[in-house]
């Protein structure tokens, strides 16, 4: 959605009087955030809840229940400057 804001922003000459945030550390986005179309993206590890849910449903299975039932997805908000700091590879790319 923020590469469609992006674009629409941009045919409307607009862009430089926005602020856009992306959510989802995508390939295409973080190109836009490199040339400074947007601001940030959002990373929210989704290989991460991924793996918690397979092991949430293993334990249900086996188990009936789940010993933790409170999982926070990690989140981070990724900049130009935190790319240049430390580099977190995009969705598809770990």
């Amino acid at each position: 959605m923020a590469i469609g804001a992006i674009s629409a922003a941009e045919q409307a000459g607009k862009l430089q009087n926005l602020t856009i945030v992306a959510y989802d550390n995508l390939k295409d986005v973080r190109a836009a955030l490199l040339a400074g179309k947007i601001a940030g993206t959002i990373e929210q590890w989704p290989d991460w809840m991924g793996a918690q849910a397979v092991r949430v449903a293993y334990e249900i299975q086996t188990k009936g229940a789940i010993a933790k039932n409170d999982f926070r997805s990690p989140v981070a908000m990724i900049s130009p400057e935190s790319l240049k700091e430390k580099d977190v590879k995009p969705v598809g790319e770990r």
